[in-house]
């Protein structure tokens, strides 16, 4: 028997063909960035995401994209981090204390997944189509749950408060 793994790569792929088949969204070719109306949601897949990367990303979120032999730069209206592992505590420090990233930057955590346990975690608070449209794909279609990510974290933190009052 062979075992198939699916990589993050790959959910991101066949979710871009998905979009572009189903949702008649524009995709572009070489980019994780897809445009609907005005607006583009980028995807973001990295192995691991130190905090000076997240943070230099989201203070200028600018993409070139091609458009036949030349390249034009837009301005990123939604990103979402899809990420193997779990995210550093210093990023997630980052949306605790700059509570405005929630509103246009998403996380995925998607480590359970190579460990088979049942749920992923995400934060997403953001109004994107496409990342709404993402989760329900990674439900629907990869048999995929996403829980909450902060919660656990926010607990936490609300009983060391009050244990050190």
């Amino acid at each position: 028997m062979t075992l198939v793994t699916i990589s993050i790569w790959d959910y991101i792929d066949k979710f871009k063909n998905h979009c572009y088949k189903s949702k008649n969204w524009k995709v572009y070719e070489g980019e994780d960035l897809i445009q609907v109306k005005n607006k583009f949601h980028k995807f973001v897949w990295i192995q691991h995401v130190r905090p000076f990367t997240f943070e230099s990303m989201i203070t200028n979120p600018l993409c070139a994209i091609r458009e036949g032999v030349s390249y034009r730069t837009v301005r990123i209206s939604f990103m979402a981090w899809v990420l193997p592992q779990p995210p550093a505590a210093a990023v997630l420090r980052l949306f605790e204390e700059n509570p405005d990233i929630s509103k246009w930057v998403a996380l995925y955590d998607l480590s359970r997944i190579s460990r088979d346990l049942p749920a992923c975690s995400k934060l997403n608070e953001t109004k994107s189509v496409v990342f709404q449209e993402f989760e329900r794909f990674l439900s629907n279609r990869c048999g995929i749950e996403l829980e909450p990510l902060l919660e656990s974290r926010t607990t936490d933190h609300q009983r060391e408060q009050t244990d050190g009052v």
